[in-house]
């Protein structure tokens, strides 16, 4: 394949895997913001609205196993997921066509080879914090517990499966910690953008206390 192609290939894995983070923060702020101060669920306890609180509520969490363990689907062609991500930019070719690219991030060429080692700098940071995380039993016990979970549950609706280990919602919360500086250090260098995933973090935050503001009568 052609090395246009596969930065193609790469960039449009990234977009799907840069847009399933976004999605994650959003449901890891609203979920949050529900559980770490005490004025929404007392709201809706013993109402009407309850019910639909509930739905909304679990839904959120269902969303968010979704699309955190999307990032995670074992790699394939067409899958865009992180493990695919990372075996691309394994190739030699496809990382000094990125890197190249780089030099063109500033138009006057006077930060080129700034540019060009910056993103080499990033790919390699982004590949060596995936190996640590494969390297990390604790870390892969919670992916683990998170796909059965989907795929029982949430992918398909399963009976007579074996013993699981119990989902805890820190799960999520500590694999999407571990996903969001990998994914921030490969926008840098496939994109030319550096997204920062903490301000996202930061900006859903805030939205997502007006959202449940907004719901408390009175």
């Amino acid at each position: 394949m052609p090395v246009s192609d596969q930065i193609d290939i790469i960039k449009e894995v990234f977009d799907r895997l840069e847009q399933n983070l976004r999605g994650s923060i959003a449901h890891d702020a609203l979920l949050r913001r529900i559980n770490e101060q005490p004025d929404i669920i007392p709201t809706f306890n013993n109402t009407v609205e309850g019910h639909g609180f509930g739905v909304v509520q679990h839904g959120l969490i269902e969303l968010f196993i979704l699309g955190l363990t999307r990032c995670y689907d074992q790699r394939a062609s067409n899958r865009a997921s992180l493990p695919h991500l990372i075996e691309l930019l394994k190739n030699p070719a496809a990382v000094d066509r990125l890197a190249l690219d780089a030099r063109e991030w500033i138009s006057n060429g006077m930060l080129a080879d700034a540019n060009e080692r910056t993103a080499r700098e990033k790919i390699d940071s982004a590949i060596r914090n995936y190996q640590r995380l494969n390297e990390d039993d604790r870390f892969k016990e919670k992916l683990t517990a998170l796909r059965h979970f989907r795929n029982d549950n949430l992918a398909h609706s399963l009976i007579n499966m074996s013993e699981r280990e119990r989902v805890i919602f820190g799960y999520l919360i500590d694999v999407l910690d571990a996903t969001l500086p990998i994914v921030g250090d490969l926008s840098l260098a496939i994109k030319g953008a550096n997204w920062r995933p903490e301000d996202t973090v930061r900006a859903w935050n805030g939205y997502a206390d007006a959202f449940w503001r907004r719901t408390i009568p009175g």
